[in-house]
């Protein structure tokens, strides 16, 4: 089971950070760009190739979307310095209680 975890937390970085690094980019030829693309390409493979051959896709995905809108909202206020609000906590506590009910689904193991 930690070896699923892991595999669908570097998905989520290497996703989340391939978006973080296309936002700040200043260009299609910036070095931010060509690194976010590398990382978010990373993050499909990953999906592709891994993540739907080890789970249900009525599985992997609500957990990876969930995963994905948690990440970005953390990015966005870390990163981008960007407003969170009381609408964004709301969503993202919703968010993580799906992700528990889906997790204890018992999928993982």
């Amino acid at each position: 089971m930690l070896s699923k975890v892991l595999i669908f937390l570097f998905y989520i970085a290497s996703s989340s950070f391939g978006l973080v690094f296309i936002k700040k980019s200043t260009g299609v030829l910036s070095l931010l760009f060509i690194a976010g693309n590398f990382l978010y390409i990373v993050g499909y493979v990953i999906w592709v190739s891994v993540i739907l051959k080890m789970l249900p896709l009525s599985t992997a995905f609500p957990l990876a979307s969930a995963g994905l809108l948690i990440a970005s909202q953390i990015a966005g206020k870390v990163v981008l310095d960007e407003k969170v609000d009381i609408y964004n906590l709301i969503g993202c506590s919703l968010i993580i209680l799906g992700f528990i009910v889906i997790f204890s689904k018992g999928d993982f193991q």
